[in-house]
């Protein structure tokens, strides 16, 4: 009688995560300060032609392009989320990335302080990459040489809102 093979097992798999694989690196964390660390600035030369055929040159500086975190993820194959992504999952890439930011606010505010960007642009930026604001300072210390004089409007306005704390206290 013949003895039948027991069917060999094949070894299991490994799972896989899911989803796609990571694209990161290591060496992201240097290729992102690299792609940081170019000159702020740098000199053209201008050239002026007049009517009676003189030419006049003269060395100017002018701001270089901004480094963009979304260009740099742009220039690896990925998008900026995933980028902010291994933020999260990668602490040396947390700290690269971070250097970068910062590389990116001196840059702008050299070429700013430089006066190479005008107003305008300098405020747009500044508030809207690095999360500027404008601060307000209100004093309210008083010397009591100036008074506040305010309308029967107000003050009848000021009389209702002190009435209804005061039932909201009671309540509460």
């Amino acid at each position: 009688m013949p003895v039948k093979k027991k069917p060999t097992r094949k070894p299991a798999k490994k799972k896989r995560p899911m989803g796609a694989p990571t694209k990161y690196t290591k060496r992201y964390c240097t290729a992102i300060i690299k792609y940081f660390d170019v000159p702020h600035s740098k000199i053209i030369t201008e050239t002026y032609a007049y009517k009676n055929g003189d030419t006049r040159e003269r060395e100017i500086e002018v701001a270089n392009d901004i480094p963009l975190i979304s260009e740099f993820a742009n220039s690896i194959g990925v998008s900026k989320t995933t980028l902010l992504a291994w933020t999260e999952r990668h602490p040396d890439f947390l700290n690269a990335y971070n250097k970068a930011k910062e590389m990116q606010l001196a840059f702008w505010m050299k070429n700013g302080l430089k006066g190479l960007y005008n107003a305008p642009f300098a405020i747009f930026t500044g508030k809207n990459m690095f999360g500027w604001r404008d601060q307000k300072d209100i004093d309210l210390k008083t010397d009591n040489k100036h008074k506040l004089e305010l309308s029967d409007e107000d003050r009848q306005l000021i009389k209702e809102l002190a009435k209804q704390m005061a039932i909201t206290r009671s309540k509460g």
